[in-house]
Formats: C-alpha cells, structure tokens, sequence
C-alpha cells in the first residue's frame, strides 16, 4: 500500500508502508493455533500440493512455521501438532534421585 508522503511544499515523494518488522529480526510470538487449522494446512501442503508460501498466506503463518507443521506430522501424525510447551521452564532438567548401594551409602550427591 502507498500513502503519499510530502517533504516541502512542492515535493510530493511516494512511500511504501512497511508495518513489517526489519529483516533479519524474528517475529516473536506465542501464538497457539488450533488443531484443525494445522490439520488443514498440512493437508493443503501434501494432499493438495499447495506451496508452502501460498498456505501460509492464506493461514496467517510465516512458511517457516508450516514446513515445521508439516515436518511434525511426517513424524509423529496428528499427535505432532499438539501445542507444545514451549519458553523458560519448558526442558526443565532434573538432578537425578541418589543412588544406594547395598551396604546403604549414598552415591550421586555432594
């Protein structure tokens, strides 16, 4: 989209609308998109033959996040596209329990 843009009084200079973010920065979000709309969007992909970037259009994703939608779905099925925990916490690893030996000692701690 252009809206005209004027620098003095004669000047009039067209400029491009940008509501996009720069290049090179990531577009973070969190947003969940339900199952079906998944389920859809794979399906146009490998059923249907649509290009990753029409579908993605058309969904609202970027074509990155489809080709990972579609990756899921060739390994894991439906199940795949769950929503998955995903930020701070979500591999929270765990020490492992100590161990006892049979003569009772503790092994595994400080």
């Amino acid at each position: 989209m252009m809206e005209k843009c004027h620098m003095q009084e004669d000047q009039t200079v067209e400029k491009k609308r940008n509501n996009h973010p720069p290049r090179g920065v990531p577009r973070a979000t969190n947003r969940r998109y339900p199952l079906d709309l998944k389920v859809r969007a794979v399906q146009m992909r490998l059923e249907e033959g649509f290009s990753f970037a029409l579908i993605a259009e058309e969904v609202g994703v970027t074509a990155h996040t489809l080709e990972r939608w579609v990756k899921r779905f060739q390994q894991f099925g439906e199940a795949g596209l769950q929503d998955q925990r995903t930020g701070p916490g979500a591999r929270r690893q765990r020490l492992p329990e100590p161990t006892v030996d049979l003569a009772g000692v503790a092994h595994g701690s400080m």
